[in-house]
């Protein structure tokens, strides 16, 4: 299995290094993560997530799902439903 954690500049980071925590966490469990950051700039990141997914030949999708205000989801778009609706291959959410 490969695993790769995408980071962008909103999450925090744990020990210095963006993803460390996590792909911490995942060694304890027998699963070998690469941390990858990747610079959104001003980018959409549902397209950023897309496209790394493709980038990475991707079976599957596993994120957190966040859900704002349906008034500010119409304004602003959501990642999470951009992910649902545009995604071409499974998607895994926890929320």
């Amino acid at each position: 299995m490969k695993f790769h954690f995408f980071h962008y500049h909103k999450f925090r980071s744990f020990g210095g290094v963006p993803g460390s925590g996590i792909t911490e966490h995942l060694a304890r469990h027998g699963i070998t993560a690469e941390p990858k950051h990747v610079v959104t700039e001003d980018k959409n990141i549902s397209e950023v997530i897309l496209a790394q997914a493709r980038e990475e030949n991707a079976d599957l999708i596993v994120m957190g799902a966040y859900e704002h205000s349906r008034l500010r989801e119409r304004i602003l778009g959501g990642v999470t439903y951009d992910i649902l609706n545009l995604s071409p291959m499974p998607v895994l959410m926890n929320h």
